[in-house]
């Protein structure tokens, strides 16, 4: 099981998206790798983007998830609170007024801060945090290295 804490604003957790994530792919594809995404939001424009995240289901929050990731850069500056809500619900594939619904929805906001709270009582105090078998995993020189830890492990498990 690996479990990823990060914020949708976070450039190294933007890094493991591209580099790391695709080594784990054939893993979780293959049933070998349960792959847990969880929001640890480090400012206010990462936590309305899980906000507008949280309310789509299966792979439209993954690709909302990825699509962000990707565009960081163009809209994780902030702006006015206008150009947030347009940048970000367009990257989710949202209208404006479905983002705000999902941003003001206090039920989505009680539980992404509730999960932030355990995560810091689990010491999680950055991102990206990555934990495989609930041992945190730290890269010696890259995230595309992931993949051979999970290969390693799942070479274990097979003997």
């Amino acid at each position: 099981v690996l479990i990823e804490y990060a914020s949708l604003t976070c450039p190294h957790c933007a890094a493991f998206h591209a580099e790391g994530y695709p080594a784990l792919k054939p893993y979780i594809d293959a049933g070998q790798l349960a792959y847990v995404y969880r929001d640890f939001p480090l400012d206010g424009p990462a936590y309305r983007a899980a906000l507008a995240a949280r309310c789509l289901q299966g792979e439209a929050y993954f690709s909302a998830i990825e699509a962000l990731f990707v565009n960081q850069r163009d809209w994780r500056g902030g702006g006015s609170e206008a150009d947030l809500t347009r940048e970000i619900s367009a990257l989710t594939g949202q209208t404006e007024e479905e983002y705000k619904a999902c941003v003001g929805d206090t039920a989505h906001q009680e539980t992404l801060i509730e999960r932030y709270n355990t995560a810091i009582d689990l010491g999680v105090d950055g991102t990206p945090r990555i934990f495989i078998n609930g041992e945190q995993y730290a890269p010696t020189r890259n995230w595309s290295q992931i993949g051979d830890e999970i290969a390693r492990l799942v070479k274990k498990l097979k003997v």
